[in-house]
């Protein structure tokens, strides 16, 4: 890891620090379609922590499992009330063993957003292998609650009862939800016949 690397990890692990620069912010989407153009790269992941698996490929990567730790996640285009998505988290991300990182992913529970200081390591026959090297729990949070009142407004949608619906998405954006969360669930109010200005008072990071 060079000084580079090194003094911007620093910056992110002190966000208390005046004026100090984050990593720029990257999109799991974005990484996979700029192939290896971002590798060795330090970037930040927001991502919805899903699962840990125990078992991968690990002849493709540096990852090997006696080393490193695993963290299925959803990523920000996904929306775990929707059962496509809620059964196929996109992210997949490694830490080492022992360290600080590989602490916050071992503790993380399914739905709790991180915030990650990652570098994508090598991509290949189209899978990203990103090492994250500093994470820590987001404020903003898709809960596991937020995303059940989502689900029963669907159903409730589906069986005509718009005004049952936007009770439960009401509860859902009683969560201090992510902006892209707060935005879909904001448009299922709209559905609901919500107003613009109760839709305003909604302000999410």
């Amino acid at each position: 890891m060079g000084p580079y690397v090194i003094s911007r990890l620093i910056l992110f692990a002190a966000p208390l620090m005046a004026g100090a620069p984050k990593p720029p912010l990257a999109s799991w989407e974005g990484l996979v379609a700029a192939g290896g153009g971002e590798l060795g790269k330090l970037v930040q992941l927001d991502l919805q922590a899903c699962s840990r698996p125990t078992t991968w490929e690990p002849f493709l990567t540096r990852f090997v499992p006696e080393e490193y730790i695993c963290l299925s996640a959803w990523s920000d285009a996904q929306l775990p009330w929707l059962e496509e998505d809620y059964e196929t988290p996109l992210a997949v991300v490694f830490a080492r063993r022992g360290s600080p990182a590989a602490r916050v992913l071992a503790a993380a529970k399914p739905h709790e957003r991180l915030t990650l200081a990652c570098i994508p390591r090598s991509f290949q026959a189209g899978n990203l292998w990103v090492e994250v090297v500093l994470a820590h729990k987001s404020h903003w949070q898709l809960t596991e609650g937020a995303v059940l009142h989502v689900e029963k407004a669907l159903e409730l949608l589906g069986r005509e009862a718009p005004e049952l619906a936007r009770e439960q998405l009401e509860r859902a954006l009683a969560a201090p939800l992510p902006s892209h969360a707060a935005a879909a669930i904001a448009g299922l109010l709209e559905r609901c016949g919500e107003s613009g200005s109760r839709l305003a008072s909604f302000r999410r990071h």
